[in-house]
């Protein structure tokens, strides 16, 4: 079972290809064809074939086994990528198939816009684009996908709320979209909608990205994270605020996972080892509130097998079911509270 988090509910992935979602459901962002919100999870609608989930604001989307693309949820800013979006009123309670998108290799799902990685290493965005994250400015929002010029040979994408940011096959990352808080790594707070490389990191593996923060995972094991660094989400200590280009994180040697939530990353390095750092305003760390500016391991963690980091909330998978800690509004947590 693999679990994904997102603004004030969650899925999850069963082993099955069927997937259940839990909490706010006020867009039919749970897809079980109501907008009743649910403390437990519910079955979505007509999806027995997913391999992979990616949960954003008020949507949800996930890769099927064929390599197509479904979303739904909130569409008002065409996030769900149908070309039936982008107008005030409109969503959907049940899966619907993003527009030409095939042979699909990661989704990934932000605020209000959602980025696929294609086969052939090409990007593809689709829904709000306000901050030029869907790679132009000539719409408030994008209700297709639209290709996003100067990214080549992607190997992996990660989306942020309003930014995002890929790896190209030689290690290099290209990010676009807002960059209030340096969260492009490019040395600058402009926002802007052309892909650009991020300074000094050529050796990338995969990335993060967090509500205004990314990180990569590097070549070696090696973690640099860049961007909104005042909740502490960087993991680079305390007093930093607008990190512009990437800093090294310590004590992240063997991780086998990285994930980030709004204002918190977390890693998890086995079954019973799991860190966090950043923001703990609502718990989504540890029951001591306090934020923290370097990875801290979080007791009584047992039986991990994923983990996901969501808004303001924190779920993993242990002994075949999900629990959860963080903000509980709208049932974010689902059943099993932490």
């Amino acid at each position: 079972m693999k679990v994904s988090a997102g603004n004030q509910h969650s899925c999850a992935l069963r082993e099955s290809g069927a997937v259940a979602c839990w909490g706010r459901n006020s867009y039919g962002q749970l897809g079980n064809g109501t907008r009743d919100d649910s403390t437990t999870p519910v079955a979505v609608l007509g999806l027995s074939d997913a391999v992979a989930l990616s949960v954003g604001g008020d949507f949800s989307c996930a890769r099927r086994k064929a390599g197509s693309v479904v979303c739904w949820g909130n569409n008002q800013d065409g996030q769900l990528g149908d070309g039936r979006g982008a107008k005030v009123g409109v969503w959907s309670t049940k899966p619907t198939g993003v527009a030409g998108l095939t042979e699909v290799r990661e989704v990934a799902a932000g605020a209000a816009f959602a980025c696929a990685l294609r086969g052939n290493g090409s990007v593809a965005c689709w829904g709000e684009g306000a901050n030029g994250q869907i790679g132009s400015d000539a719409e408030r929002a994008f209700a297709r996908p639209r290709a996003i010029s100067g990214v080549a040979k992607a190997v992996s994408v990660a989306v942020g709320s309003k930014h995002a940011c890929a790896v190209e096959q030689g290690g290099r990352v290209m990010c676009w979209g807002r960059n209030s808080e340096g969260q492009l790594g490019d040395g600058a707070v402009a926002s802007r909608i052309n892909a650009k490389p991020v300074q000094g990191l050529s050796d990338a593996v995969s990335l993060v990205s967090g509500g205004s923060h990314t990180c990569a995972l590097r070549k070696g094991g090696k973690v640099s994270c860049w961007g909104d660094g005042r909740d502490g989400q960087l993991g680079v200590g305390p007093g930093t605020d607008k990190v512009r280009t990437p800093r090294a994180v310590s004590g992240l040697a063997g991780m086998k996972k990285l994930v980030a939530g709004d204002e918190h990353t977390c890693a998890m390095f086995s079954a019973t080892d799991v860190r966090c750092w950043g923001s703990n305003a609502e718990g989504q760390i540890d029951r001591s509130k306090r934020d923290q500016a370097t990875p801290k391991k979080l007791d009584g963690v047992r039986g991990v097998v994923d983990i996901d980091a969501g808004h303001r909330h924190t779920c993993v998978v242990s002994g075949g079911k999900v629990y959860c800690w963080g903000s509980a509004e709208r049932g974010a947590l689902g059943p099993n509270p932490r």
